[in-house]
């Protein structure tokens, strides 16, 4: 099973976008919240592979149908691969046969969760962060129920004991509680996460992307700048993030300046090895930045 500290899941959210150029850059961004889709952590499997597996414990099952340890195994196949109400009979069972197995507990809440039956959640998350308070593992997914429950100061509170107690906390760890205070409009606390993240982890584009794009929907237009600027040097001024900083200009009313980004970013993109410059990445980003130079032409006179 997937280490859950390293892998943090949070609802999905999207934020409002502006020019296309700033779509572009501001979807790297969404991706990331959507890169925290799952509740709850998980591992990828091919759908054929867990299938096969689940059939062959199955078969155990109906050999040895007191074995609780071959119905936990089943849960968490069925739990990672998102059948949570399949997956929580057999935690259920697991419990009727064997009720202190390691980690079922946790796995029944991660089930109880997914199936959004919340407040059972919560409570059985409440008793095992009472039973281990300096767990990270429980406090993060208590953490990630209180958010769905609506509870969102007692969430990043939670997020705020937990993660310091990560070994290696990623990204992820600072975006969830960034998306939860985004999302009930305290922006200014949502940035403070991401810059908490940004200096555990040092310039990580997946959290100045976002944090451009909350300065941005405050129309702080220089503050994005010099965001956008240490990005750039750090990633040896890369075509997207001149881009994003021609669009932070044109939404700033700079026009001038921000023609000169774009043209820069076009230029940079045409020095690239030509396989790396046809990538449809790139050849879109190449349209967009066009289409963005072409709007900053003054209008024709009649």
């Amino acid at each position: 099973m997937a280490n859950s500290k390293n892998n943090p899941r949070a609802p999905a959210r999207a934020c409002p976008r502006t020019s296309r150029v700033r779509r572009r850059a501001s979807r790297v961004a969404a991706g990331l919240w959507l890169a925290l889709a799952l509740v709850l952590p998980h591992v990828a499997f091919a759908h054929g592979t867990a299938h096969e597996r689940i059939q062959a414990l199955s078969a155990e099952i109906a050999n040895s149908p007191t074995n609780a340890a071959l119905y936990f195994q089943r849960g968490e196949l069925l739990l990672q691969h998102g059948e949570w109400l399949p997956a929580l009979k057999d935690f259920e069972e697991t419990r009727r046969l064997s009720p202190a197995l390691p980690g079922l507990e946790l796995a029944r809440a991660r089930a109880l969760t997914g199936a959004r039956r919340l407040d059972e959640a919560g409570a059985l998350l409440d008793q095992l962060v009472a039973a281990s308070p300096t767990n990270a593992v429980v406090l993060l997914d208590r953490a990630r129920v209180l958010g769905l429950r609506g509870r969102t100061a007692e969430a990043v509170a939670d997020f705020a004991k937990g993660i310091p107690l990560v070994t290696a906390p990623d990204a992820g760890h600072f975006l969830e509680p960034a998306h939860l205070l985004a999302k009930a409009g305290k922006l200014d606390d949502a940035l403070a996460w991401l810059d908490r993240g940004l200096t555990a982890l040092g310039a990580n584009p997946e959290l100045a992307l976002p944090a451009i794009e909350l300065l941005l929907q405050q129309n702080r237009f220089d503050d994005a700048l010099v965001r956008a600027d240490a990005m750039l040097v750090r990633s040896r001024r890369a075509p997207s993030w001149l881009a994003l900083r021609g669009d932070i200009l044109q939404q700033a009313g700079r026009r001038e300046e921000a023609g000169r980004a774009f043209r820069e970013s076009v230029e940079t993109l045409e020095k690239l090895p030509p396989t790396l410059r046809r990538t449809q990445a790139n050849a879109e980003l190449e349209r967009q930045i066009r289409d963005a130079l072409d709007r900053l032409k003054p209008a024709a006179k009649p």
